[in-house]
């Protein structure tokens, strides 16, 4: 199965303490289509995952994580960094179904932040429980990882 997404460029979140919220984005760049979308930290050049969601809204989705307070203060506690969020349009192609295409591209996109040792929240707002498997590998090295990440 092949599922497409269209990235938009990310959107600084920015201090909403204000208005007794962690951190607000503007609203109107992101759209009512349905999607993928991450929150993440970036620290110089170096980007770092901190939560993946999937949404058939994706405006009203991100609205609603933003008032999810747990989550909103891992994503704050995470390491330094300015905070930012990036999201997807879904582009279906036909007969494709909406909610299977989207929870495929959440959970594809979970365990590739993971293998790269991103250190994910989950809905809760908790880490998600992470294990590694290292390898000795003398030989086939192109083949054999060294560091392999799983979810438990």
């Amino acid at each position: 199965m092949e599922l497409r997404l269209k990235w938009h460029k990310p959107l600084p979140l920015t201090d909403d303490s204000e208005n007794n919220g962690v951190y607000a984005v503007d609203l109107d760049c992101i759209t009512s289509t349905p999607g993928v979308y991450i929150f993440l930290r970036v620290h110089g050049e170096k980007t770092e995952c901190l939560y993946v969601g999937k949404a058939t809204n994706l405006r009203s989705r991100v609205k609603t994580q933003l008032n999810n307070s747990k989550l909103m203060q891992g994503v704050k506690n995470a390491a330094g960094g300015k905070r930012e969020l990036v999201f997807g349009e879904f582009v279906a192609k036909s007969g494709q179904q909406k909610e299977k295409s989207l929870l495929a591209m959440e959970r594809t996109l979970i365990r590739h932040y993971l293998s790269k040792g991103n250190q994910l929240l989950n809905i809760k707002g908790t880490r998600i429980v992470k294990n590694s498997v290292s390898s000795e590998r003398p030989a086939l090295k192109h083949f054999i990882p060294r560091m392999i990440y799983y979810e438990k």
